[in-house]
């Protein structure tokens, strides 16, 4: 990542802003949690994106806002068995499917079957000490537990992986404080700062299958309006 030191206290380096936080979920413990908390939040944080139901919504990065949701939970990454991780497939709902079917009706800590218990172990390695929120355009995403609404969500030069950054109160502009990386579903291909095509390239499966095959509702991508922050 490129940056220069101000001073001791001051980095600058070259953003592009994607959006900002307009509300979060609470965050899951840190702590292993019950199946019973682990619902609880899961409701919570669909409301967030007005999913109480699948009603067919798109995505303002592509695709359905339900399809969205759900790999959002897991950044998009499926833990299988050996701890092999891999992209999401679109087979990898019944998983999730089976996840919260046992969610909502397990008695016990123990799953059933290994698509659930897989799908969980993806789960917890994307949330635990994370929270769920939602952008002003309707991008959803995971990030510290720290993150507040009003939160400027950027990627920095150098990287294609978004941040939480926080306005300071310094006189500077564009000062913040850094609150920690973020899983923004929809901008995590460098689709913030390449074109269309390059970046849709890239989330092609290994037989050619196009894995999100709806064009991205902001018309804002891709930017290329670099600009100095610096962050304190």
């Amino acid at each position: 990542m490129d940056f220069e030191v101000v001073d001791k206290n001051v980095l600058k380096l070259s953003g592009i802003r994607i959006d900002h936080v307009v509300s979060r979920g609470s965050d899951l413990a840190p702590c292993d949690p019950t199946l019973a908390e682990v619902l609880q939040i899961h409701r919570e944080w669909r409301l967030l994106c007005n999913l109480e139901i699948d009603n067919g919504l798109r995505y303002v990065g592509g695709g359905k806002a339900n399809e969205a949701f759900w790999r959002t939970l897991i950044n998009d990454i499926y833990i299988g068995r050996g701890e092999l991780r891999r992209r999401c497939q679109t087979n990898n709902y019944e998983a999730y499917l089976d996840w919260l079917h046992e969610l909502e009706n397990s008695t016990t800590r123990y799953w059933e079957s290994d698509r659930a218990n897989s799908f969980h172990i993806s789960y917890k390695e994307a949330c635990i000490g994370r929270r769920f929120f939602v952008t002003n355009k309707g991008y959803f995403g995971i990030g510290p537990a720290e993150l507040e609404e009003g939160d400027q969500i950027y990627v920095l030069a150098g990287g294609k992986h978004p941040f939480a950054l926080r306005p300071s109160s310094m006189p500077q502009p564009d000062t913040f404080e850094l609150v920690g990386d973020c899983y923004v579903h929809g901008v995590m291909d460098g689709e913030a700062v390449s074109d269309h095509a390059t970046a849709r390239e890239s989330v092609e499966g290994g037989n050619g299958e196009e894995l999100y095959n709806d064009q991205s509702l902001d018309l804002d991508l891709p930017l290329r309006d670099f600009h100095n922050v610096f962050i304190v």
